[in-house]
């Protein structure tokens, strides 16, 4: 656990801890005035370039000036800000905001250290300690930084006292004539009473909701600006070779120590990782036949395509997630160092063991890849199954960046490309629109004869209206033997027209929903009959 000193200031300058109080409060506002009852949008650029211009002139002013890294975080921050203007899907949405999260606390980070941040040698334990601590601070970050903004406070000058009171004293003295005067004004015009209703007559939920929300975001915010800018920088240890966060959370070499004290070591590690290699080898050696054999070796085994197809694919992925981490702990256990000479054998098996993990997970994926190839040609692709593939494509990326890099030793280069890519795979897949991929597929296959799932394409986000107009046609034509389905699909194009006619305010624009209102026909908007029975709306997007 790293130490409680830590996480507590540094002692910053009051006048800095004081314009990141105030920058707070005014972000608040703002993500209040922004982001409250509005979708995702060009808000939360708006916001996030809000917050990054206050990071940075507050890093100027405190003269702490940005690296080269900073500045290409905080750009790459609004591009994921920018992302949510793009899509409309909520899934991307999700992805979206955590992609950005990441990234504002990469900028903290950055912003803090400045040139010391050593991103050299910082493994993937320090990036999960960094990611703590940084979280911790953001929550409880705030009333520090207040504590500090309050030191030494300046006192107002005599004539700002001066003008203060003659204010005051000015309001008390006129108070009984606004009251007489505002009461007979009142039954004198209705417009003014009117006016006068929509000042004083508030609604005590709707002020409720404007102060929790002004209230935890400017507290996050407080949190976020203490962490970047006033939060403690301890020296690095000397002559080590990891970083300070790594030291102060110090478990690897503590936890290896223990192992060995009990006689675990090299040896025993690669054991380990030789029986999962053994488990894994046994389970791909059965999937090379249903790999090349197809429809017919599976026959031969007595089971469907559906049912192999559908059979194994999530958990398949999950056991190529968790193999990372144990490959990571495995390697943590071995050790980073020059190996000694009568251990140097024992380190080239371990490498001959995680190198063989590697492949075989890769092998894991591969079959996953098949069962869901075979589940799309016979049940179509959805959301779940798009995305499910796109994670276990990124897998296949992570392992073989492994393979490239923790099987040479370097750690630092592992976490930080791993990091990378994960942002990029984030910003493909906004590229490839997942809800406009899933019409085209299903369109396709209606075009071969095969079902098409109206009611689902009618609940997709205005990413699909572009490949719905598109495909309108095709999809029309393939049912039109089928009375009911061509129904379904003709309620599908009013649903989606129908959302897409909700517009919002300004707030909540993004360029995905606003081509949806220019490409899809007007007619759409025009109910079709009624199927029997009448088709259940999609909720509301």
């Amino acid at each position: 656990m790293p130490a409680l000193s830590s996480l507590l200031p540094a002692l910053p300058q009051p006048a800095v801890a004081r314009r990141a109080v105030g920058a707070a409060l005014t972000l608040g506002v703002l993500t209040d005035a922004l982001l409250r009852a509005q979708p995702l949008g060009i808000n939360l650029l708006l916001l996030t370039t809000a917050l990054v211009a206050a990071l940075a002139w507050l890093a100027r002013r405190r003269e702490q000036p940005l690296t080269l890294g900073a500045a290409l975080l905080g750009a790459l921050a609004l591009v994921f800000a920018g992302a949510a203007g793009w899509r409309d899907a909520e899934a991307l949405a999700a992805l979206n905001v955590l992609a950005l999260l990441t990234v504002l606390a990469a900028l903290a980070a950055a912003v803090l250290h400045g040139d010391a941040l050593d991103v050299d040698h910082a493994g993937p334990l320090a990036y999960v300690g960094g990611a703590v601590i940084m979280g911790a601070r953001v929550a409880f970050g705030a009333p520090l930084l207040a504590s500090r903004a309050v030191e030494a406070p300046p006192l107002p000058a005599p004539a700002t006292l001066a003008g203060i009171g003659t204010l005051a004293r000015g309001g008390l003295l006129a108070a009984p004539a606004l009251l007489v005067f505002g009461v007979l004004l009142v039954s004198a015009d209705r417009a003014f009473a009117r006016m006068m209703e929509h000042l004083v007559a508030w609604d005590g939920g709707l002020v409720a909701q404007h102060v929790v929300v002004i209230t935890v975001s400017a507290w996050m915010v407080g949190g976020y600006l203490y962490a970047a800018l006033l939060a403690p920088r301890p020296a690095p240890i000397a002559d080590a070779p990891a970083t300070t966060l790594e030291h102060a959370i110090a478990p690897m070499s503590d936890l290896r120590a223990g192992l060995q004290g009990v006689g675990v070591g090299v040896r025993e590690v690669t054991v380990a990782i030789a029986l999962v290699d053994a488990l894994f080898l046994t389970f791909g050696a059965l999937q090379v036949g249903w790999l090349f054999g197809g429809s017919r070796a599976l026959a031969t085994a007595g089971v469907t395509v559906a049912e192999y197809a559908r059979r194994g694919f999530f958990e398949l992925v999950v056991v190529a997630a968790l193999a990372l981490p144990m490959l990571l702990l495995a390697h943590g256990l071995v050790g980073e160092g020059t190996p000694s000479p009568h251990s140097r054998r024992a380190h080239r098996h371990f490498r001959i063991a995680a190198g063989a993990l590697i492949a075989l997970v890769l092998v894991l994926l591969v079959s996953a890849a098949d069962r869901m190839r075979l589940y799309l040609t016979a049940f179509g692709l959805t959301e779940q199954r798009f995305y499910a593939s796109a994670f276990m494509a990124w897998l296949g990326v992570v392992f073989a960046w492994a393979g490239a890099t923790l099987l040479r030793g370097r750690v630092a280069q592992f976490a930080l490309g791993t990091l990378v890519s994960g942002w990029a795979w984030v910003l493909l897949l906004h590229a490839v629109n997942p809800d406009a991929r899933i019409v085209n597929v299903n369109a396709v296959r209606a075009a071969r004869g095969l079902d098409l799932d109206a009611e689902y394409l009618a609940g997709l986000s205005a990413d699909a209206a572009p490949a719905l107009v598109a495909h309108a046609d095709t999809m029309l034509a393939a049912t039109q033997r089928e009375p009911r389905a061509r129904c379904q699909l003709q309620w599908a194009f009013h649903h989606a027209a129908r959302r897409a006619e909700r517009r919002g305010d300004w707030r909540g624009w993004s360029l995905s929903r606003a081509r949806a209102r220019h490409l899809l026909p007007a007619a759409w908007l025009t109910a079709p009959a009624p199927c029997t029975p009448a088709p259940v709306p999609p909720p509301a997007s």
